[in-house]
């Protein structure tokens, strides 16, 4: 486009301004007429987020019926929930929003409100309202201890105290403790804690979890994890999927099937079954215990001292180095074997396809 043709641009766009000025309409009392001002300050507005804030803040007290089992929690980003000995439920919900200025933040904030609704044995809080962006609410929770708690779709959680815990599709950072009867669920995208619980059942998706101190049952299905699992008391069955797990003095029995990742068993207390794919797997061993491996690649296997074990190693296709212990395996044209006798109280049977089998002294 030539000189010639943004003039006659420009004129045109002078004569329009010109002519709406002209011929609108009086600008009615708390509205903002057309200018070149108004235009220039909507254009450096552009793409600003709100420039106001405004945080509301209720609260109340809700008896609980004798024949209420169950609390459940919708529609919060962030809850704070502890059992008591009390006979209802105390309750601080925080809405902290954004606008375009303090007025209309304060107006989002207020318009939030908590709902209560008794279905059955179940009472169900819900916040409902605007949900305007940048907008976030908090719920604090004081319950009897009796009741189970069922929270949907947080995004950060602390609890403690409570009789059982269901997560449904959770997110975020939650921390978990003291609670006597099951905690499950599902969590995702962040740092999963739960300490001293009566069993476990979750499914974990691309996040962190340390978990310990489970004195039931403990099932984990996960997938693009890390977890951490320390001091089970009762059978641990995992599931997962390009995932790093360790696990850490194991007191019952346990059964581990990964595909892809890694593993690291460290003392375990009671039998042991893993079945490893695509998985760099490493056990330590400080006592007896029957010990089944089934993996594809390699594997490590650290003795503490004399542990009384009986060692049965294949390499289907791979090797076993044992000179930690002065051990020469059977090797031939498809792979190694070793089997020797460290004591009879327990059987230990590794299996490996196209890996190295290294059996060693711990340090």
């Amino acid at each position: 486009m030539g000189k010639r043709e943004l003039l006659i641009v420009a004129a045109f766009v002078i004569i329009g301004a010109v002519a709406y000025h002209l011929t609108a309409p009086p600008v009615r009392a708390g509205q903002t007429g057309f200018s070149l001002t108004a235009l220039r300050e909507a254009w450096s507005n552009r793409g600003r987020g709100p420039r106001g804030r405004a945080k509301a803040t209720t609260s109340g007290v809700l008896p609980v019926s004798a024949d209420i089992s169950e609390l459940s929690v919708s529609g919060v980003s962030t809850v704070s929930v502890t059992a008591e000995s009390r006979a209802d439920v105390a309750w601080t919900l925080d809405v902290e929003s954004a606008g375009p200025d303090d007025a209309a933040a304060e107006r989002a904030a207020n318009a939030v409100v908590l709902r209560h609704d008794e279905m059955g044995n179940v009472i169900a809080f819900a916040a409902r309202g605007p949900r305007e962006s940048g907008q976030g609410t908090t719920l604090r929770l004081q319950v009897p201890a009796k009741l189970a708690v069922r929270l949907d779709a947080a995004r950060r959680v602390t609890a403690a105290g409570l009789s059982a815990l269901r997560l449904d599709n959770v997110s975020g950072d939650v921390d978990v403790h003291d609670v006597t009867g099951a905690v499950t669920g599902t969590h995702r995208n962040g740092t999963l804690t739960i300490t001293n619980v009566g069993s476990v059942t979750m499914t974990l998706v691309s996040g962190g979890a340390t978990i310990g101190d489970v004195r039931g049952d403990t099932s984990i299905n996960g997938r693009n994890g890390g977890y951490h699992l320390h001091d089970l008391h009762g059978p641990l069955a995992l599931d997962t999927s390009n995932a790093v797990v360790d696990v850490t003095r194991s007191e019952a029995s346990a059964r581990l099937t990964m595909a892809s990742g890694s593993l690291s068993l460290i003392e375990p207390h009671a039998e042991v079954r893993i079945d490893a794919r695509g998985t760099k797997v490493q056990a330590s061993l400080d006592r007896a215990v029957p010990l089944t491996a089934i993996v594809t690649g390699g594997m490590r296997l650290e003795l503490a001292g004399d542990v009384p074990i009986a060692l049965d190693a294949i390499a289907d296709g791979g090797t076993i180095v044992a000179t930690d212990f002065g051990l020469t395996p059977d090797t031939g044209e498809r792979g190694a074997t070793l089997r020797h006798v460290f004591g009879t109280r327990a059987h230990v049977a590794l299996r490996s396809d196209g890996g190295e089998i290294v059996i060693a002294r711990r340090k």
